[in-house]
């Protein structure tokens, strides 16, 4: 058995979350994330349809992720919970009646 076959190794992958994304410097987040939503514009203005776990939706997935990173930076909040607390301030709102 002197002949073995040789597979190529697997690639490796990384997880898409908060933590990969805060080792980059913020113009490179900000790059990330305007590249990423000029793809997807310019993928749907072509007719383009966006669907779970293609490649458009998890590139605006990663840019979600390093928007949050920024906003921490910046702010020291963690913008989910302050787009919730909106959310929940808006929809209130619009259920009384009121502007937002």
């Amino acid at each position: 058995m002197s002949k073995i076959i040789d597979f190529p190794k697997t690639q490796t992958f990384h997880n898409i979350d908060q933590a990969f994304f805060e080792k980059f410097a913020d113009a490179a987040l900000l790059l990330k994330c305007f590249e990423c939503v000029k793809d997807a514009t310019e993928f749907v203005e072509d007719g383009g349809a966006i669907e779970v776990c293609d490649d458009v939706y998890v590139s605006l997935i990663e840019a979600y992720w390093a928007l949050k990173v920024l906003f921490e930076r910046k702010t020291g909040a963690d913008a989910q919970k302050i787009a919730d607390e909106h959310w929940e301030i808006a929809s209130k709102c619009v259920l009384a009646g009121e502007d937002p």
